[in-house]
């Protein structure tokens, strides 16, 4: 059942709505977390703080505090509404072309807003425009985002526009919407008067109110289960809260042994819902227990942790998000109903004593069941309802890990494959893309600034030795590498490409060569002498870097570096390329004693007689050219052509990709001495590296 419901919610995830909501959720998290804490900060229940906030500084302080609830959690409705607006607008071409300004679309849905919800026969009233409007915003606000698009297409096309060569492009914009957005208005206005003429002067929301309090007046088992149902259900798309507030004070009779006319809103606030809607603090504690592995969750759990603290779960609801979550469905609505149930058995066996003091509803849990009964058993009957609800709760979150976590190594995978393309000049850059990878790729390139910018790049070095035939250590090459704890070890052209793309090629080159001379002066300390090692070079950096060299300067003094010990490796490619300030770079490189070597060489005769001027000391076959050396006539001539050439030019050859003792021998009858691929080794970190040379060197 569990892979199914993947399944739903991976289909469910990729859908334009929801990715749309999503994103109109996630901006209101900074107003819903300042909202919560304020609203927090109000309702402390402790007498002497509330006296406080009363007399203290004549009253300012509360006045502050409530002039931030009012100003995000009291208008947050109409927040939600110019969100969701922007998020739908900006998943249309006609945003991103200019053809539409965002402002358009997001007014448009604050005036059917006003329309269908806040103008009334005595003018406007603005009373449902906090959490309590949400999901009367979402209605409208997508809904009418759509229609005004559907109407721009076909008006744009077959309606006066304003034209002309010396148009604004914002003239342009404001006059070709003037006919779409009128008939929208005129859709909106048409629906209110309609729905005033159905319900005659009783709005919906009434009319249900009145049908759920006959149904109310039951009292019994079946009306806890109904009415956490319809709650939950509500709630789970957004209408936040609908009915709790408004119906349950006017219930007297829901649980026995009592009759007060708080008893319901009581019980439901405090016993079924702890935490909020879908009894949100066990999926708190649930988040907790499973951020060990999942740091998003941990980092989420720390946020709302304080609000939820006084049944504040907005934070937690919209930012995560839970609502319109499939993963999160079940438990949403089972845990509350169980946590409900739970409860009325609780009283109607007389195991806690009837509740029979009204309690605020931001009095945090434990605390309030104690509060409201006087007695501690309804604290314990609170934290089994909890703990209850952790343990529904944990299964799916740790279901909703692994699909995130599998949604994400897909997304990376593609990510990565479009770094590649980019780095052999198959794409452009990734991070100005407009699709799921760009939005990756820009996530992963402000995690390698933020790095960065703490000088602690995420990456490590590791070495694969060159050896002679008979497997003796001639030298090595220094490789980057880069391991991430969630997505596993990362493509180095990924991690360049990023790098480059950020503006940080010139920090990982100097990281690059600071790290790998760095261990090479180590290993040397160790008595591991006539070591050589190659370090790769990125182009970019040796472009965007003017000072590298006097920085290479300056690691050879540092480590003492022998000349012909580091050698810099720079492709084929690059070499046969190069600007005349590019083979500057290269002398000053050789000028000061570092070698450079040929890497990827594939051309054979004309990109060797092109380069040797270089003063290149190494040059390295590619692994594409040995891949059949043993049965291939043809790649036997061109690496024996290549290896005499390069004998009669002075220079060293090596093989790269050598995985067979067979490529070998044939090498070695070729004129080929030194070797490096997995035949020999893998590439090593630095203890391992060690190692080898101890026994091989």
């Amino acid at each position: 059942m569990l892979d199914k419901l993947e399944n739903i919610a991976d289909n469910f995830a990729e859908r334009r709505m929801v990715k749309v909501i999503n994103a109109a959720f996630l901006r209101l998290v900074p107003f819903f977390t300042i909202g919560a804490i304020a609203l927090a900060f109000l309702n402390l229940p402790i007498p002497g703080f509330q006296d406080f906030l009363a007399v203290g500084f004549d009253g300012r302080l509360g006045d502050f505090a409530q002039l931030i609830t009012d100003c995000t959690f009291s208008v947050i409705a109409i927040a939600a509404l110019c969100s969701l607006s922007l998020s739908y607008a900006l998943e249309y071409v006609d945003t991103w072309n200019g053809r539409l300004y965002l402002f358009i679309p997001m007014f448009t849905s604050f005036c059917c807003f006003v329309i269908l919800f806040v103008w009334q026969d005595s003018g406007l009233n603005f009373i449902n425009i906090g959490t309590n409007g949400i999901f009367k915003a979402l209605l409208v606000s997508l809904t009418s985002t759509k229609i005004l698009f559907t109407l721009f297409r076909i008006t744009s096309r077959r309606f006066y526009r304003y034209r002309g060569y010396d148009a604004n492009i914002m003239v342009h914009s404001a006059f070709s919407a003037i006919i779409p957005v009128a008939i929208t208005l005129v859709i909106f206005v048409l629906v209110r008067l309609l729905s005033d003429l159905v319900l005659a002067a009783t709005d919906l929301n009434s009319l249900l109110l009145s049908y759920a309090q006959d149904f109310m007046q039951r009292g019994d088992l079946l009306t806890v289960i109904v009415m956490i149902l319809i709650s939950q259900l509500l709630a789970f798309i957004g209408a936040h809260n609908f009915m709790l507030f408004d119906l349950l004070p006017v219930v007297t009779d829901l649980l026995p042994n009592t009759s007060a006319i708080f008893t319901a809103q009581g019980y439901y606030l405090h016993f079924g819902l702890v935490g909020g809607s879908g009894a949100s603090f066990g999926l708190l504690i649930a988040l907790f227990i499973a951020g060990r592995r999942w740091q998003r969750a941990r980092q989420m759990a720390r946020v709302s942790a304080f609000p939820m603290l006084f049944n504040i779960n907005e934070p937690l609801l919209y930012g995560f998000p839970i609502i319109f979550s499939p993963v999160y469905f079940i438990p949403f609505i089972a845990t509350p109903l169980i946590s409900a149930i739970i409860s009325y058995f609780a009283f109607s066996l007389g195991w806690v004593p009837p509740i029979i003091y009204a309690v605020g509803w931001t009095t945090p849990p434990l605390l309030s069941g104690y509060i409201a009964t006087g007695s501690y058993s309804a604290s314990i009957l609170q934290a089994c309802c909890i703990l209850t609800s952790a343990a529904l709760y944990y299964p799916f979150v740790k279901m909703h890990h692994n699909f995130v976590l599998k949604q994400r190594q897909s997304r990376f995978q593609s990510m990565q494959k479009a770094a590649e393309d980019a780095a052999h000049g198959r794409g452009g850059p990734i991070i100005s893309r407009d699709d799921v990878v760009g939005e990756f790729a820009r996530e992963f390139a402000a995690y390698l600034r933020q790095r960065a910018a703490k000088n602690k790049l995420p990456f490590f070095m590791v070495y694969q030795p060159k050896t002679n035939k008979e497997g003796k250590v001639v030298g090595s090459e220094a490789l980057l590498r880069w391991y991430d704890p969630e997505m596993g070890y990362i493509s180095p052209v990924t991690a360049v490409e990023l790098m480059s793309e950020c503006g940080l090629a010139s920090e990982l080159g100097r990281w690059v060569c600071s790290t790998a001379i760095r261990e090479f002066a180590e290993l040397r300390q160790s008595h591991l002498s006539n070591l050589r090692m190659s370090i790769n070079i990125n182009p970019r950096h040796l472009e965007e870097d003017p000072g590298f060299v006097t920085f290479l300067a300056g690691l050879r003094d540092h480590y003492v570096i022998i000349p012909g010990e580091i050698e810099l490796e720079i492709t084929e490619l690059v070499a046969i390329t190069a600007s005349e300030q590019m083979r500057k770079t290269f002398q000053a490189i050789r000028d000061i004693g570092i070698g450079l070597t040929i890497d990827d060489l594939g051309m054979g005769y004309s990109s060797l007689n092109y380069i040797c001027d270089y003063g290149v000391n190494t040059v390295k076959i590619d692994r594409s050219l040995i891949s059949s050396v043993h049965d291939d006539y043809k790649q036997r001539e061109i690496v024996r052509s290549i290896s005499q050439l390069a004998t009669q030019l002075n220079l060293e050859v090596v093989v790269e990709g050598v995985e067979t003792l067979e490529q070998v021998e044939v090498l070695s009858d070729l004129g080929i001495s030194i070797f490096q691929g997995y035949y020999f080794s893998k590439p090593l970190q630095k203890a391992d590296f060690k190692l080898y040379l101890e026994k091989y060197l």
